[in-house]
């Protein structure tokens, strides 16, 4: 088994047992030892670990679910899609993926992991392409990626799954632009300020960021209201945009409103171009 960070344990440990069916992608997920994530998960407390796991299981739906009907529609069009993924990390988004749709391309861009990742997945797929880089050598991984077959006349896809948090606006903006000149859909998340959840909702985002700084050291979060996120894509070139928080998302994936119920109560908000 191979032994994940302590970060990626505590995602994979907050995802909905039953969003990935693929076979094959649910051996890679049964390969991954989560282990390192029980300092963080042992941190927080019972109500934390359900509102996160219903946070965390919206933000994988909603990726997996728009990465699938884009793909989905590539195939009605007989053309073959392909999706980059920025900062793939050991998701299993990839493996899911490339096993629905088979002749697509999948491209995992990470600076940790990808070897090890590489290491499980290539003997289950040939469709996936990972890249060791970091994302804010542009120059570095837009080569690498022709050299992997990527081909920018064919329908794209770009996923920014859990990266806004960390990355420097103006490197977020260089990563939006590459990918409008790419002429490249685009699907991701970023997370509210507090002042714009509800009270009785903001212990749940910013307690378990306290633990992971604590625990990790990690740079502090950075965060956008909804305006000024769709201001900073409009500057990147893409005027079309669609945004839904997580309590829509959470109701997409259940089919009921719990336990989002009270007005403002998300903290996260997706965004598609």
């Amino acid at each position: 088994m191979l032994k994940i960070s302590s970060t990626s344990a505590l995602v994979i440990n907050w995802t909905d047992k039953n969003l990935y069916q693929g076979k094959k992608t649910k051996q890679y997920i049964d390969a991954l030892d989560l282990s390192e994530g029980d300092v963080l998960l042992n941190a927080l407390d019972k109500a934390q670990h359900f509102m996160h796991t219903q946070a965390i299981s919206a933000r994988k739906y909603f990726m997996l679910s728009k990465a699938s009907a884009f793909l989905e529609d590539c195939h009605n069009k007989n053309t073959c899609g392909q999706v980059v993924i920025m900062a793939a990390g050991l998701s299993p988004l990839s493996a899911s993926l490339a096993e629905q749709f088979p002749k697509s391309t999948i491209y995992d861009l990470d600076l940790y992991s990808m070897e090890e990742k590489s290491g499980l997945l290539n003997n289950l797929f040939s469709n996936i392409s990972f890249i060791k880089t970091d994302l804010n050598n542009i120059a570095h991984w837009a080569a690498e990626l022709i050299k992997n077959n990527f081909d920018s006349t064919l329908p794209t896809l770009v996923i920014f799954e859990g990266i806004v948090y960390y990355l420097e606006k103006e490197v977020l903006i260089n990563l939006l632009k590459w990918s409008k000149a790419q002429d490249a859909s685009i699907i991701g998340d970023f997370c509210l300020p507090p002042e714009l959840i509800h009270e009785d909702y903001q212990i749940y985002p910013f307690r378990v960021f306290e633990v992971i700084r604590n625990t990790l050291s990690l740079p502090p979060i950075t965060f956008y209201p909804r305006n000024e996120f769709c201001a900073l894509l409009n500057e990147s070139g893409y005027k079309e945009k669609e945004v839904e928080s997580s309590p829509e998302i959470h109701l997409q994936r259940t089919g009921n409103q719990h336990p989002f119920e009270i007005s403002n109560s998300g903290w996260i908000d997706f965004w598609r171009c």
